[in-house]
């Protein structure tokens, strides 16, 4: 949102909101964050991982990109030690879905005690490039290397649980979200986020669901309104653009999906029907 920033009142009544309605973390992400002067305040620090080294800085198309983050990262490990937890999110696509690849990351994040994540080229969210060509989607033909990447993970989960907390079923559905995209049944619980652009707007989440505005009412009027109560039921009902957010928790709450990626030995168990009620949101849902 060019042009757009929330006045350091209306974050902190934001905030208060927020944490009087029990969401107990805020992501702040878009635009350019380290730019924020208040950044001080902040313990956790996210980072996206594009590729090592030139593969870094041609797909942020801009030389010496990579290693000017190894430098700021170096630079932070230095002068803060464990203090701040650091992340990275590995962005798996067709460019970079290979074993070696990975690898090349993985030594990464335990060179600075990085936790680490694995997120999916995504294919509904607005703000998302997905190539010229749709060169960075898997076709069919991945379904070999998606595999393999698939087994290193769970390899690397089991050097390193503690940095790479995705559980093993989660890791398991990886190819499935990647291969079919949108046709993935597992349930929604966009229920336990909300989404606040620098306009003040407010979603149920990234892509869906328009709440309202907090420049006309405060987060915790919207919360639990009508119109949050049905954005809940209709996220969970998948009546909504199917991306794969947050894939790691709707896999590990879904029992058929547990049993589908669990590591059980037979063919996939039927689907099971969608409940009209997302857990957790029983009491105010109509």
């Amino acid at each position: 949102m060019p042009n757009q920033q929330l006045a350091p009142e209306t974050v902190y009544e934001l905030l208060a909101d927020a944490a009087l309605v029990g969401f107990p973390t805020v992501r702040l992400y878009g635009g350019e964050p380290l730019l924020h002067p208040q950044l001080p305040l902040l313990r956790l620090i996210t980072i996206g991982y594009y590729g090592y080294s030139e593969s870094y800085d041609l797909y942020v198309s801009r030389k010496g990109s990579f290693s000017r983050l190894e430098c700021s990262i170096a630079a932070v490990r230095d002068r803060y030690g464990l203090d701040i937890d650091l992340r990275i999110n590995f962005l798996l696509t067709r460019q970079t879905c290979s074993t070696e690849l990975l690898r090349q990351a993985w030594n990464f994040a335990r060179r600075y005690r990085l936790f680490f994540q694995v997120d999916l080229v995504h294919y509904s969210l607005p703000y998302f490039s997905e190539g010229p060509n749709h060169e960075l989607q898997f076709v069919p033909s991945d379904g070999e290397r998606l595999l393999q990447v698939m087994q290193q993970l769970l390899e690397i989960k089991a050097e390193a649980p503690d940095l790479f907390p995705a559980s093993a079923a989660s890791i398991r559905s990886i190819p499935d979200w990647a291969l079919k995209g949108p046709a993935m049944e597992v349930p929604c619980d966009a229920y336990k986020m909300l989404w606040v652009g620098a306009d003040g707007s407010v979603r149920l989440c990234y892509a869906a669901f328009p709440l309202g505005n907090i420049h006309q009412a405060r987060l915790k009027d919207l919360f639990a309104a009508p119109e949050h109560r049905l954005a809940c039921g209709q996220a969970f009902r998948l009546e909504c653009p199917r991306c794969h957010c947050e894939r790691s928790s709707r896999i590990d709450s879904h029992v058929t999906s547990r049993l589908r990626y669990g590591g059980l030995v037979g063919s996939d168990p039927p689907s099971a029907p969608v409940s009209a009620h997302p857990p957790g949101m029983l009491p105010i849902l109509p």
